[in-house]
């Protein structure tokens, strides 16, 4: 359904073979007792996947959405915990990928691509309801930078990830939508 080609169906090979040699059978444990699958993620990043999306001039496999979705489904059928812990990681590296203000951007991305940085995002607050992307956190501009002041209600990878993509309003914002990563 995904029309992948022989490379691209590797990753989803890579990943189906992970996904039931090592997440489900910790899945039910993952689960039942809150625990982080360090195992799954460790292989995941020993196996390339988690820089699938990552440009290959850093390192990644710079893979389309298409493969993703696809690896994302391998990954799910297996432990869902798992999966949702690498949707975030994708998702919050691609924004990495696309920042033309981050700095340190090039190591930050061959440490993703590399398998030895786990990111998220952090979008979920307690005063936006449901509602992710109109943050009720405002940034506010401090010397050279920034501050954000914020109550980030829920976190995938929380306490484990070494960075986080986290969502504000822009300073001066005349409402939510006015947000900046």
């Amino acid at each position: 359904t995904y029309s992948l080609d022989v490379e691209a169906l590797s990753f989803c090979e890579a990943a189906r073979k992970i996904a039931w040699e090592v997440a489900e059978p910790a899945a039910a444990q993952v689960d039942a007792e809150a625990i982080f699958p360090q195992q799954t993620l460790s292989a995941l990043g020993q196996s390339g996947l988690l820089g699938l999306c990552v440009p290959t001039n850093f390192g990644g496999q710079g893979q389309s959405p298409a493969v993703f979705a696809a690896v994302v489904e391998e990954l799910s059928q297996a432990c869902a915990s798992s999966a949702m812990i690498y949707v975030m990681h994708v998702a919050a590296s691609q924004t990495f990928a696309s920042s033309q203000t981050i700095g340190q951007q090039d190591e930050l991305l061959e440490q993703v691509a590399a398998g030895k940085h786990l990111t998220t995002l952090a979008f979920s607050e307690k005063g936006s309801r449901s509602q992710f992307w109109a943050p009720v956190s405002q940034m506010q501009a401090a010397g050279d930078g920034f501050v954000t002041n914020a109550y980030k209600s829920w976190v995938t990878s929380a306490h484990r990830a070494d960075s986080y993509v986290s969502s504000a309003q822009k300073p001066g914002a005349a409402s939510p939508l006015e947000s900046t990563l």
